[in-house]
């Protein structure tokens, strides 16, 4: 048998005939065998017996990578004799539908507790972003490849079907999951499947409302329902990324913090890559693959629920992306933030002459290693020569629109105004930061709730001046206005 690949069938045949009802079998033994439009008979099953398949084996007309097939050989090759397998004494284990074996519980009073809950995702492929300028941001779309799945608990790995990772019957528990492929980077991450769900544990498909009170996932073992189901990845997106094109981000607490209990990835333009429990519970710190092309935000979040964010934009020549001595608080936040908003005037002031050329040059340092110094060590001279753009430094006087707000209407007054909001609101998160680094939790409130007031304005001056913004300007800014604002909300909000 050879199993073609769906995607070249783009709608269902219209060719093929309508089931029919009204054709009756009977038993030939039967009372109504006369009026049955068929009979049938009974023969021992001895009789019928095969004892063994013989011919080609399986294959497939879509790529399915040679590692695969030697790792899967058991879905390459026959399936055994019916009457060695599982269904030829109990016919319910061929049923892995968890709705239709949910309906012959009820129809039948059959027990259905067989089976546990299932595990699914569909990978995605990380690719550069026509909507970012230079190395800014990342696409995802469908592989070019099938993968394959492995659970740690389970020694036979499954492969992917039109990109689909789908494990049957996973028993209720905390598992590592490892999706590969030819010519991608390995994708590890932690399930907790039967569990409560939620960020970082995989989620299961039981909805709770505001009002109502997450409890744990019923093991698959029950039969009050269906087995439960946990989507890995991000809402079901497992983000894998190819070789050529990959870059290890990892982090590392420092050694007086505590460790990692979930970590979360988010590219400016695709949004979230990652989110889930570290793939290594043994592991200090967590490990996961990225496109270079994309520019991202690192978060990490503690046994406590505090969070840390760290900026990490890799630099076309990088194969790994490190962040020491990682927290969580309020300086972390603050420092993240100081990080993006000198990062972003600095590549906006690039349009200038109005084209995005020399956007990867700007020299400003994101929170790994690898990239040497240190943003809070960049942020004057970035300013200084921000401020010969504009005519003037936007400073950071407590109260108001400083300078000019763009509408004087001259050739570039959008440009300038947002340049100007953007350097008010840089020289804001530098004093949050500096109160945050002393300790100051209360005066960097106060800075941060300023910040926020300034961030508005860069949102007003893009709302007001688009028209007049050159190129992937607007865009570049008005994707980092959100990840802004959320994390002056976390800075306020956490503790020291």
């Amino acid at each position: 048998m050879t199993v073609e690949s769906f995607s070249g069938t783009p709608s269902p045949p219209d060719d093929i005939p309508l089931r029919e009802t009204g054709l009756m079998f009977a038993f030939e033994g039967a009372d109504t065998a006369g009026e049955a439009d068929y009979g049938y008979s009974l023969t021992p099953m001895a009789d019928l017996t095969i004892g063994e398949f013989t011919g080609p084996q399986l294959s497939f007309e879509f790529a399915v990578p040679s590692f695969a097939e030697d790792a899967v050989a058991s879905h390459i090759t026959t399936t055994g004799t019916p009457t060695a397998q599982p269904r030829f004494a109990d016919p319910l284990t061929d049923v892995t539908d968890p709705r239709h074996r949910s309906a012959l519980s009820e129809r039948f009073d059959l027990d259905v507790s067989g089976l546990a809950g299932d595990v699914v995702g569909v990978i995605r492929e990380a690719t550069d972003s026509d909507d970012a300028p230079g190395s800014n941001g990342v696409d995802t779309g469908e592989p070019v490849v099938e993968g394959i799945a492995l659970l740690e608990s389970d020694p036979e790995a499954v492969p992917t079907f039109n990109g689909v990772v789908a494990l049957r019957d996973v028993p209720a528990g905390e598992h590592r999951l490892t999706v590969n492929g030819a010519g991608v980077a390995p994708y590890g991450q932690r399930i907790d499947h039967g569990g409560d769900g939620g960020d970082g544990a995989g989620s299961t498909d039981s909805a709770t409302t505001d009002s109502e009170t997450a409890e744990p996932t019923e093991s698959a073992a029950t039969a009050d329902g269906p087995p439960a189901t946990t989507t890995v990845g991000v809402d079901g997106d497992v983000v894998v990324t190819p070789n050529e094109d990959a870059v290890k981000v990892r982090a590392e607490p420092a050694a007086d913090a505590p460790g990692f209990d979930r970590v979360a990835v988010e590219d400016d333009v695709a949004g979230r890559v990652y989110d889930g429990l570290p793939a290594d519970d043994e592991a200090e710190g967590a490990a996961v693959y990225v496109h270079r092309e994309g520019a991202y935000t690192a978060e990490v979040e503690d046994e406590a629920g505090a969070l840390g964010a760290y900026r990490v934009n890799p630099a076309a020549d990088q194969s790994t992306a490190t962040v020491r001595e990682a927290r969580t608080g309020k300086a972390s936040l603050t420092s993240f933030l100081l990080t993006l908003l000198t990062e972003t005037i600095a590549q906006a002031s690039v349009f200038e002459d109005g084209d995005a050329d020399g956007i990867d040059e700007v020299g400003v340092p994101d929170d790994t290693e690898e990239q040497t110094g240190a943003a809070a060590d960049a942020v004057e001279d970035v300013l200084e020569a921000t401020a010969s753009v504009t005519g003037g430094p936007g400073g950071d006087t407590g109260g108001g629109d400083s300078g000019d707000d763009g509408s004087g209407g001259g050739p570039d007054a959008g440009f300038v105004g947002l340049l100007r909001a953007l350097e008010a609101s840089t020289n804001a998160a530098r004093r949050a930061n500096e109160a945050a680094q002393a300790g100051n939790a209360q005066g960097a409130d106060n800075r941060l709730r300023g910040l926020k007031q300034r961030t508005a304005a860069i949102a007003d001056a893009l709302e007001r001046n688009r028209e007049n913004l050159p190129g992937q300007l607007p865009g570049l800014v008005e994707r980092r206005v959100p990840q802004i604002e959320r994390r002056i909300q976390q800075a306020i909000d956490a503790d020291e």
